[in-house]
């Protein structure tokens, strides 16, 4: 039985034989691999080749962020540079079928408000599927919105009335609401965890959490920067980010990355410029700014004195951290065992403390 390789020689031979009388004859290759470019004579070589190079999906980006399923959030406008589309035959918006992919850019770029439902095709790939949700806001309403948090919620009395008048005066900012939900979802997580709100339980102020981060994601201001760290800090994500409107968070992030202790200027209302909850509270306005000058046991009794109720096992975990670099700077080392031995399973910290046993 012939093999393809013999078929396509036997044809190849039949065309230089003839090649004489078949001057207008285009001898060069007409099909090109869909991945590297490689060019070839028939269909079964390219195809035999394309299986060396790993499966491509569909690719959509949008400022360097790939575009995955569910909705993706664009609030400011975007030139056709920032958008990056590969591996893609074919594009359908809201159920109409665009003349090219690259008409796909003109839409994103084009619109300012507006919920897109896309499907991204290539042969031989399931379609890629999601939501994107133009909405542009201006600079301006988002200092409007700014403005009014501050003046409504920067103290310790936030409460379910201080986040009703904020939402009554932000309601004209129509091009912010997402973000205005973002700040909302932000306060009552703080809420609910500090057991102020009877409309939410203690177990749900990580929901709360959760949904402020996805909100606020795509915001680049200061208190949406500002609030996002505030929520990695209870989650105990401690990585390198922006600088916060709250100098001793900066702070107390190197200190529980394992970084030296740097001094920070302490008022005594260094969490008036944010809300946030008791067992913050009390890490950041307190044991922070305080740490190089208590001892062990000052420590040890300040932290007893946070609300077990109010804490979270992140906070709590923070606490032992805070006292087993204490025990390690004294030189305490049954106490510096024991805090080690309570942070020894913990993703966020047990690194250090294997680096310093």
């Amino acid at each position: 039985m012939p093999t393809v390789g013999w078929v396509q020689e036997s044809a190849t031979d039949r065309y230089y034989e003839g090649r004489l009388t078949s001057h207008a004859v285009d001898l060069s290759p007409q099909l090109f691999c869909r991945e590297c470019g490689a060019a070839f004579f028939s269909i079964a070589e390219r195809d035999k080749h394309e299986l060396i190079h790993p499966v491509a999906n569909p690719v959509l980006k949008i400022l360097g962020r790939e575009v995955i399923s569910g909705t993706f959030r664009l609030t400011h406008a975007v030139i056709p540079e920032d958008i990056e589309l590969a591996f893609v035959e074919q594009v359908r918006v809201n159920d109409v079928v665009l003349s090219t992919p690259a008409a796909l850019v003109d839409v994103i770029c084009e619109t300012q408000r507006g919920f897109f439902d896309i499907e991204l095709f290539r042969q031989g790939q399931p379609p890629k599927k999601f939501r994107l949700d133009l909405c542009h806001v201006s600079d301006a309403q988002l200092q409007a919105v700014d403005g009014i948090f501050v003046r409504c919620l920067s103290s310790e009395l936030v409460d379910g009335n201080s986040i009703e008048r904020f939402e009554q005066e932000t309601n004209s900012c129509s091009e912010a609401l997402w973000y205005r939900d973002g700040l909302v979802q932000y306060l009552l997580g703080v809420l609910a965890k500090d057991h102020r709100t009877e409309q939410l339980t203690y177990s749900q102020f990580n929901q709360r959490f959760n949904r402020a981060l996805q909100n606020l994601q795509p915001y680049n201001t200061p208190l949406a920067n500002s609030l996002r760290r505030l929520i990695e800090f209870n989650s105990n994500d401690f990585s390198v980010g922006r600088a916060t409107l709250i100098p001793t968070l900066d702070v107390a992030f190197a200190l529980f990355r394992g970084e030296s202790y740097k001094a920070v200027r302490h008022d005594g209302k260094l969490n008036n410029v944010l809300p946030v909850d008791h067992a913050t509270s009390e890490i950041l306005n307190d044991l922070v700014p305080h740490f190089e000058a208590y001892s062990l046991s000052e420590l040890e009794q300040r932290t007893r004195g946070i609300n077990p109720r109010s804490s979270s096992l992140q906070d709590r975990q923070k606490l032992h951290y805070l006292c087993y670099r204490k025990a390690l700077a004294e030189g305490n080392v049954i106490a510096k065992r024991a805090y080690a031995r309570k942070l020894k399973h913990d993703d966020a910290f047990s690194h250090m403390v294997q680096e310093s046993e």
